[in-house]
């Protein structure tokens, strides 16, 4: 919550101003009556004693509800009161006309314009005073001197006076101006900052903010809530805290991170870092939290602290556990029978006499079911494999790549030909490499049978293999119906299938192009994609040559 500055009052104290006034008077008014008691004016004690009854009046009216103006009568009346002791008292004692010059400067500092006038006019009626106090007019030029240089030194501090007033007001104005101006933007950043504080707060994930020193400046309720701390590992929750440290583990839930390495150290020594799973807390009790960690800098690059964002993420881990654990269980469970179907029916194939008639119709029956118990088996071992199951297990070996792809894309063409699209190929002889060519063999097959899937009638796909340096390039390019931007980011994951795909009913698992980047990848090759909706997609596989050649 933000103070603010009580308002202060300008308006000094008329008693401040007429305290000093009447000190004076008294001490002129003192000499007089020790030089010469009986030479001393009646007009003196008249006037000490209007000074006494204006200061007293000065220190008990509330002038605080008393117009500005009216003020003024004070040092008014206190000029009248020096110009009444002054009036026979000039001859007697000359610096008795000094006593004007607190009035005449409260007049000239405290009430604008108007006071100056006022004050003017005072010194003016002061040195009329001397004037008649006096035996006789000067009759030198020194004379003459000594009696206007008192009034035109009053002069000149009453101009000083309201110059340097109106110069204090200007800056007190300013000040004003700035402090009301901070004020606002104090305001403004409070509420900007009780909005920020809102917003942390409502967002499914704990943010941990920290100053250049590693100083905890920031921290929403997720983050304060959290059974695990992001900066120091498990706390708080069941058997946090381990024989030897806390319990707080890498993604295979056994090894300990380092105290140096737990999320809050590294971001607090200036390290970045995308998303990385930490489990917390005990192996029989664990949690999982991806922490990730930014750098704050200032404008001009200083650092200025760091941000550490953690969301729970036990749930999704063990959803995706169980999905997988699924798969495996039912491919296993189906690809045994499917085995078994597989293999009857090639016993009943061999036992059909092929010149009998309704042996025909019978192999010709048999041979549909063996082709889509083949296909269902093809999709069995693709779950199987794309849930890790049956890893891709790579033995690479020299392989004529260039061969490898012609009999691979040869396979393809009756499907091409009868859904009216063009395939061709464009293969640079003696393309070697050290491959697994199974494994590449099924990664044809994938972006083939991919690109004349989702390519209309008409359409055109083209194969294209070449030598770049020490590596192979394989391209597939279609003019297919293609994928949107946010269908490309997706495209490698597993199951995942376009919206254009679903709404065809186009057939298909969403696990080709996974398998395909698996097999790229372990065999240290990697696969790109590039689509335009509406025009075809190009799918592009990088892989070293064999490791001769590459060397060479």
């Amino acid at each position: 919550m933000l103070l603010r500055a009580p308002a202060v009052d300008r308006t000094r104290t008329p008693l401040g101003w007429q305290l000093p006034t009447l000190c004076l008077a008294a001490v002129v008014a003192g000499g007089l009556l020790a030089q010469d008691r009986a030479s001393a004016p009646a007009s003196t004690g008249c006037g000490l004693l209007l000074l006494a009854v204006l200061t007293v009046l000065a220190g008990v009216v509330p002038w605080a509800r008393v117009p500005r103006l009216w003020q003024a009568l004070v040092p008014v009346l206190s000029v009248v009161a020096v110009a009444m002791m002054e009036f026979r008292s000039v001859a007697v004692m000359p610096s008795v006309v000094l006593l004007a010059a607190v009035p005449v400067l409260w007049l000239a500092l405290e009430f604008g314009r108007t006071g100056l006038a006022l004050a003017l006019a005072s010194v003016g009626g002061l040195a009329c005073v001397a004037y008649l106090g006096a035996a006789s007019l000067p009759t030198s030029g020194a004379g003459w001197a000594q009696l206007v240089m008192a009034p035109a030194v009053a002069v000149g501090l009453c101009l000083a006076a309201r110059h340097l007033a109106d110069d204090l007001q200007d800056k007190h104005d300013a000040m004003k101006e700035q402090s009301a101006l901070v004020e606002t933007a104090l305001e403004l950043a409070h509420d900007r900052l009780l909005m920020v504080q809102a917003i942390l707060d409502s967002v499914d994930a704990g943010i941990v903010g920290y100053d250049r020193e590693g100083e905890v400046i920031l921290e929403n309720s997720t983050a304060h809530d959290l059974d695990t701390r992001i900066d120091t590992g498990a706390e708080g929750s069941k058997g946090s805290e381990g024989s030897d440290g806390p319990h707080y583990y890498f993604e295979d839930r056994t090894t300990r991170v380092p105290s140096d390495e737990h999320a809050g150290a590294r971001a607090r020594r200036g390290e970045e870092f995308s998303p990385q799973t930490y489990w917390f807390g005990p192996p029989e009790d664990q949690v999982a939290v991806m922490l990730s960690a930014r750098q704050i800098h200032r404008h001009n690059g200083d650092r200025f602290g760091a941000v550490v964002v953690g969301w729970e993420v036990t749930d999704i881990l063990e959803a995706v556990r169980v999905r997988e654990e699924f798969l495996t269980t039912v491919s296993h469970e189906l690809r045994t029978p499917l085995t078994s179907i597989i293999g009857y029916q090639e016993l009943i194939a061999e036992e059909l006499d092929p010149q009998d008639q309704q042996g025909q119709r019978i192999s010709a029956m048999l041979s549909v079911a063996q082709r889509n118990a083949g296909v269902l088996l093809s999709r069995v071992s693709q779950l199987l494999q794309v849930s890790g199951a049956d890893g891709p297990e790579i033995r690479p070996r020299p392989v004529d790549v260039s061969a490898l792809l012609h009999d691979a894309v040869v396979k393809h063409r009756p499907v091409a030909l009868s859904a009216g699209i063009h395939l061709a190929t464009t293969v640079a002889d003696g393309v070697g490499a050290d491959l697994d060519p199974d494994a590449w063999e099924q990664v044809v097959d994938n972006l083939v049978s991919n690109a004349l899937k989702y390519t209309p009638a008409g359409g055109r796909v083209d194969v294209c293999l070449e030598e770049d340096g020490d590596r192979f390039v394989l391209q597939v390019v279609d003019t297919g119906i293609g994928m949107s931007r946010a269908e490309q980011k997706r495209a490698f994951e597993r199951f995942y299938r376009t919206t254009s795909a679903r709404d065809s009913a186009i057939q298909g698992l969403g696990v080709g192009l996974s398998i395909t980047q698996q097999i790229i990848e372990a065999h240290g090759g990697d696969v790109t994609l590039s689509s335009t909706p509406g025009r075809g997609t190009s799918v592009t596989a990088r892989s070293p040559l064999r490791a001769a050649r590459a060397a060479g």
